[in-house]
């Protein structure tokens, strides 16, 4: 998958926030609590 690398404000809320293996056995962003309340005031 090719990406442009593009750069977009609301992807700010990701800073600090950590990236592992999920169930699946995917990387995938770990949903904490700041990071959810983050996603659901800036929606």
């Amino acid at each position: 998958m090719a990406s442009t690398c593009e750069y977009r404000p609301q992807y700010a809320r990701y800073k600090g926030a950590k990236c592992a293996r999920n169930v699946a056995g995917r990387c995938a962003w770990v949903e904490t609590p700041t990071l959810k309340a983050c996603l659901a005031n800036n929606s």
